[in-house]
């Protein structure tokens, strides 16, 4: 009957080098994406800025139409246009039949491309719901998948996939199909940031993980600034470009494939004892 050996991880930290070059470039690779995470999640405020607006002015025709005269006034408010009517002393209301006159260029925000404002102005809002919902979704799918099939195989997958609707998002013909990609890029980014920091504790001894840990907040602030840099950079680009843009950091996914390896934590439990020497083997240097 064979017995199931049982390792001492932490004193297995404690006995190796605690910040040797292994354990930094591997804390490294996996503090990369950090990146296309906080791009992901705040980029809405730079994709789905909402300019100032009005209606935009009626035809001769439409005058005609609606029968406006000399006597009467116009006013062409956010929403609606009101119409004075000086004889009678009461206000018509009509909606802007013709659209809106925006602020800013219209292939600056998607809620200016798609008109997303008034009575569709929940919209816009509604992408970053969706996405959060996402995170909720993803979060509990990929934390037992990360411990069913290991942690790298997750974290890696699920950059790859986030890059991918990230930058793909730059293609979405219409809102509904933003939104869409809003939800996966949200259980993406959950697939990197769960399995990817557990990673990275369980290359340090109990008492290094808290600086650690505050290492990673500095980090994904640093990230956001970033993120705020880029903006500002291409503030005069198209928002399909900037979108395409926020993606670009998810292709380090590429080189975590071949150099990122998994933890002595999640080598253990897959019972792969030769993945486990190799840490440490590469931890002592």
């Amino acid at each position: 009957m064979s017995q199931k050996k049982e390792y001492d991880l932490d004193g297995l930290c404690v006995d190796l080098k605690q910040f040797g070059k292994y354990q930094i470039l591997q804390t490294l690779l996996i503090m990369w994406p950090a990146m296309v995470e906080s791009f992901s999640l705040l980029q809405i405020v730079f994709l789905g800025y909402t300019p100032d607006h009005q209606c935009k002015d009626l035809s001769e025709e439409q005058l005609s139409i609606y029968n406006v005269t000399s006597y009467d006034d116009i006013s062409y408010e956010k929403c609606h246009i009101n119409i004075f009517r000086g004889l009678k002393n009461i206000t018509d209301e009509l909606s802007c039949i013709n659209g809106h006159n925006y602020s800013a260029n219209k292939d600056i925000s998607y809620v200016i491309e798609w008109n997303l404002v008034c009575d569709k102005d929940g919209l816009a809002e509604l992408t970053q719901s969706l996405f959060t919902a996402g995170q909720g979704a993803g979060a509990l799918i990929f934390t037992a998948l990360a411990d069913k099939i290991g942690r790298k195989p997750v974290h890696v997958g699920s950059a790859f996939l986030l890059f991918l609707c990230v930058s793909g998002s730059a293609l979405s013909p219409n809102i509904w199909v933003f939104a869409a990609i809003r939800v996966l890029s949200g259980a993406f980014q959950q697939g990197i940031v769960i399995p990817g920091f557990t990673m990275i504790l369980e290359m340090f001894p109990a008492d290094k993980r808290t600086l650690v840990s505050c290492t990673l907040g500095v980090w994904w602030s640093i990230c956001v600034m970033i993120l705020a840099l880029v903006a500002y950079v291409m503030r005069h680009s198209e928002w399909r470009w900037l979108c395409a843009v926020f993606g670009i950091p998810g292709i380090i996914c590429i080189f975590q494939f071949w150099y990122l390896r998994e933890a002595f934590d999640g080598c253990s439990q897959k019972g792969n004892c030769r993945s486990r020497k190799n840490c440490e083997t590469r931890s002592k240097t």
